[in-house]
């Protein structure tokens, strides 16, 4: 993956939910988190155009198909395996293991982008028995 910035490369974890026990959170936390100036968007809007991009430890990919039918305009490719969509205001490309985001105006902007669309995760993850899942 080519993306240079600010690396921090330790492990985050996330605090659990208050309603789950740990045994029903499937991401507790990432690591490799690197914000950068995300490409043309860098002279687009000087105020936003950082990129983030973060691993994740467990394979998701098969969280794909629920995340396929519960976010509008999803955008899921076969191979390689990923999925491309809007989260609140960022367009966010999420491999098995790794997720791309933009733009962010700072670090502590996209650290909390990554809390909450990791607390999204692992919602979609407790709440799937009653998702039917989209391979499409």
């Amino acid at each position: 993956m080519i993306f240079q910035g600010y690396a921090n490369i330790v492990i985050h974890t996330l605090p659990t939910h208050k309603r789950t026990d740990k045994s029903k959170i499937l991401i507790k936390g990432y690591s490799d988190f690197t914000l950068t100036q995300a490409g043309v968007r860098s002279n687009l809007d000087p105020l936003v155009n950082y990129g983030v991009y973060f691993k994740i430890k467990n394979d998701i990919s098969w969280l794909f198909p629920y995340l396929n039918a519960e976010i509008a305009n999803a955008m899921f490719f076969d191979n390689p395996q990923y999925i491309q969509f809007m989260f609140d205001t960022y367009k966010c490309t999420v491999y098995p293991t790794e997720v791309i985001a933009v733009p962010f105006a700072n670090k502590k902007h996209a650290l909390e982008f990554v809390d909450k669309l990791i607390n999204f995760f692992n919602d979609l993850y407790i709440r799937k028995s009653s998702i039917k899942p989209n391979f499409k």
